[in-house]
């Protein structure tokens, strides 16, 4: 039977800017493969409610938490909507090229969680197109896109919903590691990743409270 890939996007359309990166997103991800796809968008502007937001963009879900933004916590209420054996987890200022999520797919044979190689970033980290094994975050696992298994999902449980935002891709990285499961970024998968765009969405106060936070209570799990 023909793999189908269940796609959660964690989303906050604050105006017409990140509701055009939103759509790029997605229209890269149609458009870049052949493997069908369950889109399912964790929206955090309620606003949006009253309009056709999800026909507007084409997608099969999309949700409209009642709780404040949480990173881990939106995920895994995403997680709820998946069916597929196959996760992907994506920033919405990410862009897919030709064949990425087929390519990445492959890989799952070999390895329990792969990224792509990011066009924007990447070329800064390495100078060959490789496959880079290990746990380093932005070295080999990024964030802002990660195509998983759900047995490995099952395998580290839940996303733990202290980290709000940040801290949350270096939480997912230690538990891979601590459970022997194996994470490789594919430089044959090529993305482009607007960077930070979604940070933007915070004040400095909020960046410095988030940050101090988030890097205690890694520490402090992971020591």
């Amino acid at each position: 039977m023909e793999p189908v890939i269940d796609i959660i996007i964690l989303s906050n359309t604050a105006d017409i800017k990140y509701y055009n990166l939103l759509e790029k997103c997605i229209k890269s991800l149609k458009n870049s493969s052949n493997v069908k796809t369950n889109i399912i968008v964790v929206e955090s502007n309620s606003k949006l409610k009253t309009k056709k937001f999800k026909d507007l963009l084409k997608i099969d879900t999309v949700i409209f938490p009642e709780q404040d933004f949480n990173y881990n916590r939106f995920l895994n209420i995403g997680l709820k909507e998946c069916k597929n054996e196959t996760i992907l987890i994506t920033n919405n200022d990410v862009f897919y090229e030709n064949n990425t999520l087929e390519t990445l797919y492959r890989y799952l044979d070999t390895y329990d969680s792969v990224s792509p190689w990011d066009n924007n970033i990447t070329p800064k980290l390495y100078n060959e197109r490789n496959i880079y094994e290990g746990y380093e975050i932005r070295y080999n696992i990024a964030g802002y896109s990660i195509l998983t298994k759900k047995s490995t999902l099952d395998t580290i449980g839940n996303f733990d919903e202290r980290f709000s935002f940040w801290y949350a891709d270096n939480d997912y990285a230690m538990s891979l590691k601590a459970n022997k499961l194996k994470h490789a970024l594919i430089g044959s998968a090529s993305v482009f990743h607007a960077v930070e765009q979604s940070h933007n969405l915070f004040n400095e106060e909020e960046k410095i409270k988030q940050t101090t936070g988030a890097k205690k209570i890694f520490e402090e799990k992971w020591k």
